[in-house]
């Protein structure tokens, strides 16, 4: 049975307020990125006694960490960010092990154990340092392991493993189950690959965490649409999910505007639809 959940700042900045929204819609399950435009892993230990306390006086549970690891350069030193890192301060490899830390610690306080990561700014060349990213890699999912999580690199454009079959080929080579796969079909159309089949014919099998968003192209742009109204074939990809044996969550992520939610209408848009989706499937979820 799949567990529908929301990354809790697509709806909102203001923590609470967005968990309200949540519990209104009648969801059980949340993902965990930023709180009040900080990010999850420089919270100090009362902020995430905070965050604990207001899950559990709504009856919400978290399904993942939808941490900003090796959203970092490969190679240092290089100038600012070069995408979205959600407002984490950390910018070099070194700090990015210490959010990796944190999320160990923070897995005895949520009971998580699924944690995003990423695969290093996107280098202009990603083949000529395809075995460094693996080396590095490699020595992260030794780390996880220790803290006790579960790694699951997510198909973002902005990194190395952009497109499907480059986190496919980087999963591999890394090959190890600590390491797997964050499917998201909206980000591999974002990149110019046909989601389904393509796309998730690249990931099969090594799926561990779900991410939806649906998408849409103006002049040539793409942007985040409501879920069911724009190009990803969710009906096909969510039956091969399925005849697959995926057993885990799907996380809506809206990406209405990068880095900012909202319009909160448009977001509980996305949730009555899935639902409608899931149901019309016949594939069950809480």
């Amino acid at each position: 049975m799949w567990k529908l959940a929301i990354i809790t700042d697509e709806v909102s900045h203001d923590f609470a307020q967005a968990l309200d929204a949540i519990k209104d819609w009648g969801l059980r399950y949340v993902e965990l990125r930023t709180v009040d435009r900080t990010n999850l892993a420089d919270l100090d230990d009362a902020g995430v006694g905070r965050v604990k306390r207001l899950l559990e006086e709504r009856g919400l549970s978290v399904v993942a960490f939808a941490s900003p690891f090796l959203k970092c350069y490969l190679r240092e030193p290089k100038a600012g960010p070069a995408g979205d890192a959600f407002f984490s301060k950390a910018n070099t490899y070194e700090e990015h092990l210490q959010i990796l830390r944190r999320m160990g610690e923070l897995r005895r306080v949520f009971g998580v154990r699924m944690t995003r990561c990423f695969s290093f700014w996107r280098e202009p060349d990603p083949a000529a340092v395809f075995a460094e990213v693996v080396d590095r890699l490699q020595h992260s999912v030794r780390l996880a392991q220790e803290y006790g999580l579960v790694l699951a690199m997510e198909n973002e454009t902005a990194c190395n493993g952009g497109t499907p079959q480059e986190v496919r080929c980087l999963v591999e080579a890394v090959n190890s189950p600590t390491l797997g796969i964050m499917w998201d079909a909206g980000n591999a159309q974002w990149a110019g690959v046909e989601a389904y089949p393509d796309g998730y014919n690249e990931v099969r099998g090594k799926v561990y965490h779900v991410h939806v968003k649906d998408i849409a192209f103006t002049d040539g742009k793409p942007h985040g649409v409501v879920f069911g109204t724009g190009l990803v074939n969710f009906r096909e990809l969510f039956r091969a999910l399925k005849a697959d044996g995926y057993e885990g969550a799907l996380s809506l992520e809206p990406h209405f505007k990068p880095g900012e939610p909202g319009p909160m209408e448009s977001v509980k848009a996305c949730v009555d639809n899935l639902r409608r989706l899931l149901e019309e499937l016949k594939i069950e979820f809480v």
